[in-house]
């Protein structure tokens, strides 16, 4: 009689273990589709014209400029992160990630 037991319990944990593995599936297919409709998605490609945010932007008051520039856009090797070149054709040395962009239209 103990054997039957064993093997029911052994049979229920392994339905119980399958369904949490189901729910925490379930769950974070949820979450990855919540937290993508709330991402909003930069389009910037190669020559774009685009501002950059100042680095001082959190201190600045209401009335202050929080972007700067009309720089061309390069693309490095990393998605999402970018060399700007200013109108007088330099390249900074500092890579600037998509967040810190914005498209800049004439």
């Amino acid at each position: 009689m103990l054997a039957k037991d064993e093997g029911y319990c052994k049979e229920t944990m392994e339905a119980t273990r399958l369904e949490v593995v189901e729910n925490i599936n379930k769950y974070q297919q949820e979450t990855k589709k919540w937290r993508d409709r709330k991402v909003v998605r930069k389009d910037i490609h190669d020559g774009d014209l685009v501002l950059r945010r100042r680095r001082d932007s959190l201190n600045t008051g209401k009335l202050q400029p929080k972007w700067e520039g009309a720089y061309n856009a390069m693309r490095v090797g990393r998605p999402g992160s970018f060399h700007l070149k200013d109108p007088e054709g330099r390249t900074s040395m500092h890579t600037w990630n998509i967040d810190n962009l914005r498209r800049f239209y004439i």
